[in-house]
C-alpha cells in the first residue's frame, strides 16, 4: 500500500501494537479493553512500561484530512488548528531519572522525540494524547512507551536524563485555551537495526474523522554503546571453605561510545545465605572492562552466581579447607579450629584415682600404638556454634582410615605422654567457650606419620549446613 493509505489505516486502528514490537506481532497481541470499560481511549499514559493501545473502531472513516509527510523539525497544523512539532529525534541506550535507570533490552534501543503541541485556534481544545503518536520503520510500527523510571503521576513529573536535554514526558492538556501548548518527550523502544524512522501522529479511532501526519528522520545506532556480559567466572579453582574467592564479571562494549552497564546480581552461598546488589561498570567503546567481588565461603557445597537480567551465571562446588598441621581454620563468622601436635605412644596414663591408690594406664591392641592429635576449638562469636563429634574426625594414611577411640575414662585427665583431656564434644560450643582436647587413635606400629591426614566434617542441626576441613603435610 502507499504511504497515504498506510497512514489512514493507522488512524482507523489507533496507534496499535505492543510497545517495541511490530503491530500484529505473533509474540503478543494488542490488549483490548474489557467490554464494560467506558473510559475514553488514549486519555493518559500509564506508569507501566507499555502503553495500552486504543480500542479499534469498526466505523468507516468518513473523511481523510490532509495526510502528509514532513521532515523532523517542521510543524503540522490540523484542521482543528492544533499545531504539532516533532524534533530532536535521537537514539539512546538508557533512560534515567534521579532514582532509577532503565536500559533498553538486548539488541534494542530507545528512540526519543521531543513533541510540542499548541492550540492555534480561537476556542478551547483538548490536545492530542501521548499514545496517539507512534514510530514507523519500514512496514513496522512501534507504540509509545512510558519507561519504568517514571514514578510520578502518569510518569510526567520525573526528569528524563540520558537525552540531549533533560525534561519531562509529554502530557496532553485538556480544554487548552488559545495559545496554550504542551511539550515533552515521547519514547519508543525499537530494534537496534532501525535507521530510517518516521514519527507518526493520527487522530484516535473513535473519531469519525481521520487525520494523520508523519515526520521523517534518521537515527544513528552505530554510536550507541552496545553492552553485554561476555563472561562470569569464580576463582580460584578449586574453591575451598573459608578461602577468599573472587567473582569476576566481564562486560564487553561493541558499540561506538562509552556506556555504563548496570545489572542485578545474586550470590547463593553454601550456608543458604544470599547476597544481592547491583553492579555498575563504565566501558569505553569497543573495549571490555571487569567488575569483581570477593566472598569467603563459610561452608562446603554449591556457590552460585547469577545475573538474572542477562541470563549469565556461574557455579562451583566449595571443597574442604586444606591446612597444614597446626594451622588454624577460621570460618567466617564462625569457629576457630586447629589440629596438630601429633604424638605417638605405646601407653596412655591418666591421673591418679581420688584416693591416690593407683595410676590408670591404657595400652593399645597388639601391634598397635596410640596416636594423639590435639584438636583446639574456640567460639569467638556471640552465639552457640556446632562442633564435630570425636567420630567425625577421621584419620587416614597408608590407604587406611581410623576413627577416634575413647580409652580415657570420663572425668579423668591424661597425665602421660601428654597432659590435658580427651576430646569430647556434644555437638555445640557456647558463645565465648572452647571445646578442645586430644583425639586418640589406635594405628599400626609402622604407620608413617608424614603421610597422615585428618579430615573433620560436621554440620548444623538437620545437616542443612556442612563444614569440612583437612589437615596434613
Amino acid at each position: 500500500m502507499d504511504r497515504r493509505e498506510y497512514l489512514v489505516t493507522i488512524a482507523m486502528g489507533g496507534l496499535a501494537g505492543l510497545a517495541g514490537c511490530p503491530s500484529g506481532s505473533q509474540d503478543g497481541g494488542t490488549k483490548q479493553p474489557d467490554s464494560d470499560d467506558t473510559s475514553e481511549p488514549g486519555s493518559r499514559p500509564t506508569s507501566t512500561p507499555t502503553v495500552t493501545a486504543s480500542p479499534t473502531s469498526t466505523a468507516q472513516p468518513t473523511e481523510t484530512v490532509r495526510p502528509g509527510s514532513l521532515d523532523a523539525g517542521n510543524t503540522y497544523e490540523t484542521v482543528e488548528n492544533i499545531a504539532l512539532t516533532v524534533e530532536r529525534v535521537q537514539a539512546r541506550r538508557s533512560i534515567a531519572n534521579a532514582d532509577r535507570r532503565v536500559d533498553a533490552g538486548t539488541d534494542r534501543a530507545f528512540v526519543v522525540a521531543h513533541v510540542t503541541v499548541a492550540n492555534e485556534g480561537d476556542g478551547a481544545a483538548t490536545l492530542p494524547n501521548y499514545d496517539t503518536f507512534a514510530l514507523l520503520s519500514g512496514s513496522d510500527q512501534y507504540e509509545a512507551v512510558v519507561p519504568e523510571v517514571s514514578t510520578g503521576d502518569y510518569g510526567v513529573e520525573q526528569p528524563i536524563e540520558g537525552v540531549i536535554e533533560p525534561g519531562e514526558l509529554y502530557e496532553r492538556v485538556e480544554d487548552a485555551h488559545p495559545g496554550v501548548d504542551a511539550s515533552g518527550w515521547i519514547l519508543f523502544e525499537v530494534p537496534r537495526s532501525v535507521a530510517q524512522v518516521e514519527i507518526a501522529w493520527a487522530e484516535p479511532s473513535y473519531l469519525e474523522r481521520t487525520e494523520s501526519v508523519t515526520w521523517a528522520t534518521s537515527v544513528d545506532m552505530e554510536t550507541l554503546p552496545a553492552l553485554a556480559v561476555s563472561d562470569v567466572k569464580i576463582e580460584p579453582t578449586p574453591t575451598r571453605l573459608a578461602t577468599e574467592t573472587t567473582v569476576t564479571v566481564t562486560v564487553e562494549n561493541t558499540g561506538g561510545s562509552k556506556g555504563t552497564f548496570q545489572t542485578r546480581w545474586t550470590v547463593n552461598l553454601p550456608t543458604g545465605a544470599e547476597r544481592a546488589d547491583t553492579l555498575s561498570v563504565d566501558v569505553p567503546g569497543n573495549k571490555t572492562e571487569t567488575w569483581s567481588m570477593t566472598v569467603k565461603p563459610a561452608a562446603v557445597g554449591n556457590l552460585d552466581v547469577s545475573l538474572p537480567e542477562t541470563g549469565k551465571n556461574a557455579s562451583v562446588t566449595v571443597k574442604p579447607a586444606r591446612l597444614s598441621w597446626d594451622e588454624t581454620l577460621q570460618i567466617p563468622e564462625g569457629l576457630l579450629m586447629t589440629a596438630g601436635n601429633i604424638q605417638v605412644a605405646e601407653r596412655i596414663e591418666t591421673d591418679q584415682s581420688q584416693d591416690n591408690q593407683f595410676v590408670d594406664a591404657k595400652t593399645p591392641s597388639e601391634d598397635q600404638v596410640f596416636l594423639l592429635v590435639d584438636l583446639s576449638i574456640e567460639n569467638p562469636v556471640d552465639e552457640g556454634l556446632p562442633t564435630p563429634r570425636p567420630d567425625e574426625a577421621i584419620l587416614t594414611g597408608n590407604g587406611s582410615e581410623w576413627t577416634a577411640t575413647q580409652p580415657v575414662q570420663f572425668g579423668r585427665e591424661i597425665a602421660d605422654p601428654v597432659s590435658g583431656t580427651q576430646y569430647r564434644s556434644h555437638g555445640t560450643v557456647a558463645a565465648g567457650e572452647s571445646a578442645s582436647g586430644w583425639l586418640i587413635y589406635e594405628v599400626p606400629q609402622d604407620v608413617e606419620t608424614d603421610e597422615l591426614t585428618l579430615e573433620v566434617e560436621w554440620s548444623e542441626s538437620f545437616g542443612e549446613t556442612t563444614y569440612r576441613a583437612i589437615w596434613g603435610n
